[in-house]
């Protein structure tokens, strides 16, 4: 059966998530294309989408820029409200019947398509461009919840806003004079995606009971783990005496509050001042911590990982994995370092509740919880709870829940029924 994908990227967390996907249903047996519009790994079956740029609005934008730089916002365009940045805002042209690439049916093999994925656009392309494929392939869609931006009017974190739940109206992200841009793109998707009959998916049942209240309604709504290679995160095989304790942190962005890093800051804090044992936090910058006067923990610098093994090692240095994201859809790299044997303190958000039996592979504190937080960690690192199981024991757990497996044997019960 032949499968197709889109996905803005291939890279980053949301575009290696579905590269993986369309790279798992290529061992199932799948004839699987992944689209992308930035392309960067070498694999002829990646395609990058060509989006013809105008030359009018090229040199409109670049005129608009002049004027905008010189009498500051007097153009009529579109403005996140700056008093509420948390709410990520990024699509919108929804509304654009044409869709956002007019060529884009004579760019895709669309012959015989039995099913599409749809994964994080981030703006490539919009519901009008997905109706015109299902249009033309009559195939069946399936929706991937990389966040939330599939059920919303175009935030992709709507956080305590509920409004996605009705009308999306005076949307909190937007400034006044926007505030009919939501409304107006949560309906069209609404409308189009209804007519798709489509499925949607996510790693985290947290999502997808969001998902069930949203007025975008989907048939189906399925729980499908994120694909990763149980061969390769795995924990290390060599065994080391060491005379310190390792940390590792999702958290590598100061100002997207999402990954929570002034509460893995305080975290630190807390817990620095009452360590007896030595500790290393392994970061990518340690210039987010010089200001505070850690006295115990040790702040150590990594290079970017740029291959999948860099990563993997950097796993198995680490004795303990924080999962600070106060919103998120997973975060993948919980599901990574625990398949690599790594035990793991998260808040209560995305996966962790799948994945963690508290005290067996880690501990999950509830959301904002930063004592319980800072608590659950100190004892791990001071006092090594005899029920934290083995790394062999966590790997072999994760690889029965979420393993290539499991996860084929998923998607063949969601395809083939």
């Amino acid at each position: 059966m032949k499968v197709i994908h889109f996905s803005a990227l291939d890279t980053g967390g949301a575009g290696i998530a579905a590269y993986r996907y369309h790279k798992l249903m290529q061992e199932m047996g799948f004839d699987s294309k992944l689209y992308v519009s930035n392309k960067t790994i070498e694999d002829d079956s990646i395609i990058k989408i060509h989006i013809p740029i105008s030359k009018s609005n090229t040199i409109k934008q670049k005129v608009k820029n002049i004027i905008r730089n010189t009498l500051f916002k007097f153009l009529p365009e579109i403005e996140l409200n700056e008093t509420n940045p948390m709410f990520c805002f990024y699509n919108f042209n929804e509304c654009k019947s044409e869709g956002l690439i007019p060529d884009l049916l004579s760019q895709i093999d669309t012959e015989g398509i039995s099913f599409v994925f749809i994964h994080w656009l981030g703006g490539f392309l919009n519901s009008y461009d997905i109706k015109k494929i299902y249009e033309k392939t009559g195939a069946k869609f399936l929706f991937a919840m990389m966040d939330l931006e599939p059920i919303t009017g175009g935030c992709h974190y709507p956080w305590i806003c509920n409004k996605y739940e009705t009308n999306c109206l005076n949307c909190p992200a937007l400034s006044n004079y926007n505030n009919l841009l939501a409304h107006n793109q949560l309906m069209t998707k609404a409308t189009n995606y209804a007519y798709l009959n489509a499925d949607i998916f996510s790693s985290a049942l947290y999502d997808l009971e969001f998902a069930k209240k949203s007025i975008i309604k989907f048939k189906k709504y399925y729980q499908l783990y994120y694909p990763i290679d149980d061969t390769i995160f795995v924990p290390s095989k060599i065994k080391t005496i060491k005379n310190e304790i390792t940390l590792f942190a999702n958290v590598n962005t100061v100002e997207d509050p999402r990954k929570g890093f002034n509460y893995l800051l305080l975290i630190l804090l807390k817990i620095d001042r009452l360590l007896t044992h030595k500790v290393k936090f392994l970061c990518l910058s340690n210039e987010k911590y010089s200001g505070y006067n850690f006295k115990n923990i040790q702040f150590e610098e990594f290079a970017f990982c740029q291959n999948v093994n860099d990563l993997v090692s950097l796993y198995q240095k680490t004795d303990i994995f924080l999962c600070a994201s106060i919103e998120d859809s997973a975060p993948m790299m919980l599901q990574e370092a625990l398949l690599c044997g790594v035990p793991a303190i998260t808040f209560d958000v995305g996966i962790g509740k799948q994945f963690i039996e508290d005290g067996k592979q880690g501990y999950v504190v509830p959301r904002y919880d930063v004592d319980s937080f800072a608590e659950k960690l100190l004892t791990m690192i001071e006092n090594c709870p005899d029920s934290i199981e083995t790394s062999e024991q966590i790997h072999n757990h994760m690889v029965s829940i979420c393993g290539k497996k499991a996860v084929s044997n998923q998607l063949n019960t969601i395809l083939l029924n």
